[in-house]
């Protein structure tokens, strides 16, 4: 099965793949406190908590990245890094 692929701009991509990770990994922790361990949580503090990060990611996104700090690949290495990220 293969995912779906949704098409957004290039500056995008990457905030948008941190969000999902983020909804992905707070349904996870809620289920998991929920019916695994059996210490119910509020859906509410789970949102709660996941619309704090959001708000820290979009931060990062659209000030600190774009104005104060931004890491790139060596000159030379785009190739290299290219691969590793389809590869691994």
């Amino acid at each position: 099965m293969a995912p779906r692929l949704i098409e957004l701009e290039p500056d995008m991509v990457d905030f948008s793949q941190d969000a999902l990770k983020l909804t992905t990994l707070g349904l996870t922790a809620w289920v998991i406190n929920s019916y695994i361990l059996n210490r119910p949580s509020p859906i509410q503090d789970t949102v709660q908590a996941a619309l704090i990060t959001v708000a820290g990611l979009a931060l990062h996104h659209l000030v600190t990245d774009k104005m104060i700090v931004r890491f790139v690949v060596k000159s030379g290495k785009e190739g290299y890094y290219q691969a590793m990220r389809r590869y691994n």
